[in-house]
Parts: structure tokens; C-alpha cells; sequence
């Protein structure tokens, strides 16, 4: 396989009316997800960018991923941004960048307004019913850029291959023992670079992904009854995420019911059962 868009196609062909992504209000299936990602990436092409960066407004919902794919599909990289992030960095970030296109949520466009940004704001009501093939790009091109917190100075952009991405996640899948079977419950913000196992996995083994509201993680209960409620089976959350539920006396009500698998961070990677 020369990009990750080749393991989205076997799973549209293997998995096509399965749930890929579930946020709060909708359900997105690899089929849907497959043909809106090409509407995107269709209408990218228009701007005659190649292996060029392309930002991304990295809401917690499905129209991220979509997006990300999208921007892989229009033969370009994706450099997610947090909605969220500090005006000064997001400013630093779009200057280095040299964006000439974002994407994002229509309601999203104005946090651009103190950046002076001069190109195209693209939403997914802006594009047509033409779609996009899958690009020729290889292994070495860059499938993202993800940028540093800046704590040390500026913020520096950290790009992944499409290769690099596609052997972490054939191992990954490997060591937890990934499979259709499997749901992903997303606790890392889309932006972030541990949430390509979020993104990735589903496309790599037919498995689905659920983006958790960030406000249930401070509400154990709620918290579970979501998990429990889409039979999440794999975990992949930062130490402080796991912990959290323990400190505030969670299981002392319920109990995630499917969890199998828990990766929390670097620091720890274990079956649970």
C-alpha cells in the first residue's frame, strides 16, 4: 500500500455500512466517510496545492477526521489546529505554515479574523457532488504536520510520512491484538498526535471509533454509561485520563463492562483481560 487512503478503501470494500466514526450527534460509516473525505479533497484540488499543507479546524466531531482525510485525498498534508489553541500561537503556526487553505466548521471561521489570513476557508457546504480518487502519492510524502507546544521557544511543525503512520499503526494493531470486533473510545483531542490511533486503527482493521464529550471525563458515571452504551473494548488515553475516574470513585457505581484493552501514554500498556 503506498498512503493510509489504500487501507480506507479495503475498508469501505470489506466494512462499507459499518460505523467508522460516532460522535454525540451522528453516526459516520466508512462508505460515508470515504465519499464526504473525496468531496473534500475534490474541492482542495481546485486551489492547485500539491504535497502542500493544508489547515485544518480540529473541532471534537466526525467533520475532523472527515477533513483530515479530505486533505489527504486532495493530494496535500493536513496541520491540525485547535480551536482552543492561544491566539500568539495559532498566529505563529499560520505564519510558519503559509496556509493558502483552511478547512473546518462554518462556526469556526471567525477565530481566523485576528490572523489576517488571506486564503480560502473552506466548509463542508461550500463543496460540489464531485469527488476525488485516491492520489498518487507514496510512502515518503507527508500525510501530516503536527506542531510543537512551543514551550521552548517558537513552535515547530513535525511532519509524519504516510509510511511512518501506516508501520506504527500495522504495530500497534499488532501488539493490542486489533480487529473489526474492536471500539475505540477517543479521549485525546483530535489535534493531538495520540489520537492517530483514534483515527487510524478503524481504517486499518475495520474496527469503529467513539469521540467521548470532553466534559464526561469529569463525570465517571456518565462516563461509563457511554462506554457501556457502545461497547468500547480499547482505551487509548493519557495516564491522567485513566486515573481520573479511579480518583473521583467511579467504579464504586459501575464499571466499563467491555474494556479489554488500556494504553495509557508511554508509560504503561497492558490487557486487562
Amino acid at each position: 500500500m503506498q498512503n493510509v487512503l489504500d487501507l480506507l478503501q479495503k475498508a469501505v470494500e470489506m466494512h462499507p455500512q459499518k460505523a467508522a466514526i460516532v460522535d454525540k450527534e451522528r453516526i459516520v460509516t466508512f462508505a460515508e466517510l470515504d465519499l464526504q473525505a473525496r468531496k473534500i479533497g475534490a474541492a482542495i484540488r481546485k486551489h492547485n496545492l500539491v504535497n502542500a499543507p493544508v489547515g485544518v479546524i480540529a473541532s471534537r466531531d466526525a467533520d475532523t477526521l472527515i477533513f483530515f482525510l479530505g486533505v489527504l485525498f486532495s493530494g496535500n498534508f493536513y496541520v491540525p489546529v485547535d480551536p482552543g489553541m492561544p491566539a500568539e500561537k495559532k498566529r505563529l503556526v499560520f505564519a510558519d505554515a503559509g496556509f493558502q487553505v483552511v478547512v473546518g466548521k462554518r462556526e469556526n471561521q471567525s477565530l481566523l479574523d485576528p490572523l489576517s489570513f488571506e486564503g480560502t476557508y473552506l466548509t463542508a457546504e461550500d463543496v460540489s457532488e464531485e469527488v476525488a480518487d485516491v492520489p498518487a502519492v507514496g510512502g515518503d510524502d507527508p500525510a501530516y504536520m503536527v506542531y510543537t507546544s512551543g514551550s521552548t521557544g517558537v513552535p515547530k511543525g513535525v511532519i509524519t510520512s504516510h509510511e511512518s503512520l501506516m508501520n506504527y499503526i500495522d504495530g500497534f494493531c499488532e501488539v493490542m491484538d486489533m480487529n473489526e470486533n474492536d471500539v475505540l473510545g477517543n479521549q485525546s483531542p483530535l489535534d493531538y498526535i495520540a489520537a492517530i490511533r483514534d483515527i487510524y486503527i478503524p481504517l486499518k482493521t475495520g474496527a469503529s471509533t467513539v469521540i467521548i464529550p470532553k466534559n464526561e471525563f469529569s463525570m465517571p458515571t456518565q462516563l461509563f454509561e457511554t462506554l457501556n452504551r457502545h461497547k468500547v473494548t480499547t482505551l487509548c488515553w493519557s495516564v491522567a485520563g485513566v486515573e481520573l475516574p479511579v480518583k473521583m470513585g467511579g467504579f464504586a457505581e459501575s464499571k466499563p463492562e467491555y474494556v479489554k484493552n488500556a494504553y495509557a501514554g508511554l508509560e504503561e500498556l497492558k490487557r486487562l483481560r
